[in-house]
């Protein structure tokens, strides 16, 4: 309480100019402050949003070159199509399902995480998991399921991005309040 006394003493002392001065300064300081973590919820909520469509596109590209294997049951087919995945350096695992949930292919990136376990059979739909994105998509043949694909990706790409851009934030915050004084 006391440091509270002295402090609003000595805003009384100061002169009108400095007081408007800082009365502004804060007001800036809170603004750029807001805009910093509106920028960062953003950029973080889009992130989740096109990690989700680029993936779906890509469950839906291997669903598609799947659908003869899976109404073949040809195990060697959908794993040489779920190999391709290799490609994507943040996809950690994805699996084919038959439309009885019986597992006809996996791909297992081998990046240093120990193990992945099975998921459960789903029909569709994502889910944002302990760092991961776990996608299901139906597979569809004229009309009717005939599996599911299943893609589990980590999220290390979104760190990587936005970890510079609240870099970039925080100094530019930093150098419009060096300005301002």
């Amino acid at each position: 309480k006391e440091l509270a006394n002295n402090s609003m003493k000595d805003f009384k002392n100061l002169s009108i100019k400095k007081r408007l001065m800082l009365i502004i300064m804060s007001i800036n300081i809170l603004s750029l402050t807001l805009a910093f973590f509106g920028f960062m919820i953003y950029d973080f909520f889009m992130f989740r949003e096109n990690t989700v469509q680029e993936l779906n596109v890509t469950a839906e590209v291997i669903g598609h070159n799947c659908v003869a294997a899976l109404l073949f049951e040809d195990e060697a087919d959908v794993t040489e199509t779920l190999g391709s995945l290799q490609a994507d350096s943040s996809i950690v695992g994805a699996w084919i399902f038959t439309k009885d949930g019986k597992i006809l292919g996996r791909y297992m990136r081998e990046t240093g995480i120990q193990s992945i376990k099975t998921p459960d059979f789903k029909e569709n739909g994502f889910l944002f998991d302990d760092g991961f994105l776990e996608l299901y998509r139906p597979i569809l043949f004229d009309g009717g399921l005939v599996g599911v694909v299943y893609i589990k990706s980590n999220l290390s790409e979104m760190t990587s991005v936005l970890n510079p851009n609240s870099w970039r934030i925080e100094n530019t915050s930093a150098i419009s309040i060096g300005y301002s004084f």
